[in-house]
């Protein structure tokens, strides 16, 4: 009779500690649209500011590509996000330090998860330091990532 009753304890508890197993397999997942530039994420913001510097385009004209990712899912449409130019952060003037062939507004292509924002620099004479701050604006789909949206260059000779 004893051996029962250890067999009825035994059953009801692993009932008790195995039937309120919550389901961790989506839980983590983002649902929500989002992007953020990929320069971002695998840099630390520099000292000061909320964005980090990218390393210093000293000497290298030429056209220049930055990542923007998409997560929280895919959309079955062309998406366009605008980027803006941190006036208040950038020192840099359009058509002197830089060019956008391209324009402020990266594309993403339907179902996939990257787009690009392209700058030309010119050949520079001798010139100070200027600063270039991008950020990614939030559309009525796509939010941007509020720690991930901005990223910095300096430009110089």
């Amino acid at each position: 009779m004893k051996r029962i009753y250890v067999i009825i304890v035994a059953l009801m508890i692993s009932f008790v500690a195995t039937s309120c197993f919550e389901d961790y397999s989506e839980q983590h997942f983002f649902r929500t649209l989002t992007v953020e530039f990929e320069d971002a994420v695998s840099r630390n913001n520099a000292p000061g500011v909320n964005y980090p510097l990218l390393p210093e385009l000293r000497n290298n004209a030429g056209n220049r590509q930055f990542r923007i990712n998409l997560f929280g899912g895919l959309h079955n449409q062309e998406l366009i996000i605008p980027v803006r130019v941190v006036a208040e952060s950038t020192t840099a003037v359009e058509g002197v330090h830089y060019t956008l062939p391209n324009g402020l507004n990266v594309r993403i292509p339907a179902n996939e998860a990257f787009g690009f924002l392209n700058i030309n620099i010119p050949e520079l004479q001798n010139t100070t330091a200027v600063r270039l701050v991008f950020e990614l604006e939030t559309t009525e789909i796509v939010n941007a990532s509020n720690n991930k949206k901005r990223i910095g260059m300096n430009i110089r000779r």
